[in-house]
């Protein structure tokens, strides 16, 4: 089962950076054409039991997949599962906290990021596995690039305000 590590440090207010990380509008625009939501919470901060049907490809095939907030604890930690579809059994962890060993700046906040999951199909899984690694790494990074720009700019007002 990969585990993907990611930490991003942000010149933000932790607040900030927790709400615009659970933002539905932010994370469909960072994602393009590549998923989309198509039910339930298709908008606005994701919150305990919420849920979205996000619609996406995957290995050229055309999948649907819900993820649901079932862990929260603002504006330390929140927990995206995926619950249906392919890819069900996907953990997204969010952390925000600070390590001791890393003095940040008080306004400052740390995202760390763990991803876990097992691809569908059995014993074909394994190769899948790597070729999602790679996808969620890129996703991932991609994210972490615009989440920082966001928060660290006047931009973030658009989503939070």
């Amino acid at each position: 089962m990969p585990t993907i590590r990611r930490i991003t440090r942000f010149d933000a207010p932790t607040d900030r950076v927790f709400d615009l990380a659970r933002s539905v509008d932010l994370l469909q625009e960072m994602l393009g054409r590549q998923a989309t939501p198509i039910a339930g919470d298709t908008g606005g901060l994701s919150t305990l039991g919420a849920s979205t049907v996000w619609r996406t490809t995957v290995l050229g095939r055309r999948v649907e997949f819900t993820t649901r907030v079932t862990a929260y604890s603002r504006p330390h930690h929140f927990r995206l599962t995926v619950t249906g579809g392919p890819l069900e059994g996907l953990i997204h962890d969010h952390f925000f906290t600070f390590d001791a060993d890393e003095p940040t700046d008080e306004d400052g906040a740390t995202l760390r990021d763990v991803l876990t999951f097992e691809a569908p199909y059995g014993p074909l899984g394994r190769v899948v596995d790597g070729v999602l690694k790679d996808r969620v790494e890129g996703l991932l990074d991609d994210r972490a690039v615009r989440l920082r720009e966001v928060a660290e700019g006047e931009e973030w007002r658009r989503y939070l305000e």
